[in-house]
């Protein structure tokens, strides 16, 4: 679960009904907006309002963070395709929220142990 506005990420088992809080790497200037997680179990989140996203994984407790391709970026929701790809757009209204003003969509290509990152304007 995204804290958004705390900088923090928190899951909840529901077997002991407990929650566990993890702070996000630079986490005073994050606004985690929204999560998901992949097929091997890695959570995925918006940074928001640092331009970035970021990957956790749960059994390493280790944080990745991608930057994102222009500034102001202001991601939003994520996916993933069938090759493990993970999508996001960004604000898009309004325009003033971003670097170029206008909207787009934003892939992170997994290719094996490295990342690229692509974007395509709409």
């Amino acid at each position: 679960m995204p804290g958004f506005g705390s900088g923090v990420i928190g899951a909840f088992d529901p077997k002991t009904e407990e929650w566990k809080v993890y702070d996000l790497p630079n986490g005073s200037n994050q606004i985690p907006y929204a999560l998901n997680v992949d097929k091997d179990g890695i959570v995925w989140v918006c940074g928001t309002n640092n331009d970035a996203i970021v990957r956790f994984d749960p059994e390493t407790k280790e944080f990745v963070t991608f930057r994102m391709p222009t500034r102001v970026t202001f991601t939003r929701e994520l996916e993933f395709d069938e090759e493990g790809n993970v999508w996001t757009s960004n604000a898009n209204s309004p325009a003033r929220h971003t670097e170029r003003g206008l909207g787009s969509i934003i892939k992170l290509e997994i290719l094996k142990e490295t990342v690229k990152v692509a974007r395509r304007a709409d």
